[in-house]
């Protein structure tokens, strides 16, 4: 846990100081790349672009409301790539999600799990040339190394604000 942490703390500051004067935006994600609800972070890697290459961090809940105790949450990095010009871009991204579960049997100690999910993304993004509102919906095969018939398809929607 304590490594995992001191990671996501190297990439968050490695991102901020990457991102000087580049396209940033800050979303909240339904489903997506941070499972169920979450908040997400992305820069584009060269300056003055609209397009390109990318980094995203995120963290996210599994569940909303739960009156046993038990949680998942979510933290997620990865990669993407954005195709076209001006405000409407194809987004292709590849993402791994640490999903860290703590669960309460009964007649047992609690049980902490750690899990990870690879989380493609396919989809559109409006995103504008100077700073607004920016969206993005994708689809995302997830693939959890739960178990072997852990995958899933579904739907993610991103809303948030985006500048330079």
């Amino acid at each position: 846990m304590i490594k995992i942490f001191l990671y996501s703390l190297f990439v968050f500051v490695f991102i901020n100081n990457l991102s000087a004067q580049r396209r940033q935006n800050v979303t909240i994600n339904v489903l997506g790349t941070t499972p169920l609800l979450g908040v997400k972070y992305d820069t584009r890697i060269l300056k003055e672009q609209n397009n390109g290459f990318g980094l995203t961090a995120g963290v996210g809940s599994i569940e909303l409301l739960d009156d046993g105790g038990d949680y998942e949450a979510s933290l997620s990095f990865g990669t993407n790539y954005l195709f076209g010009k001006g405000r409407h871009q194809l987004l292709i991204g590849a993402n791994i999600a640490f999903v860290f579960s703590r669960f309460y049997p009964l007649d047992s100690k609690p049980k902490n799990i750690t899990r990870t999910m690879f989380i493609p993304d396919i989809g559109y993004r409006f995103s504008p040339t100077k700073k607004g509102f920016t969206g993005q919906l994708t689809w995302n095969p997830l693939k959890s190394n739960l178990d072997r018939e852990s995958a899933y398809q579904y739907f993610g929607i991103g809303l948030g604000y985006s500048w330079k």
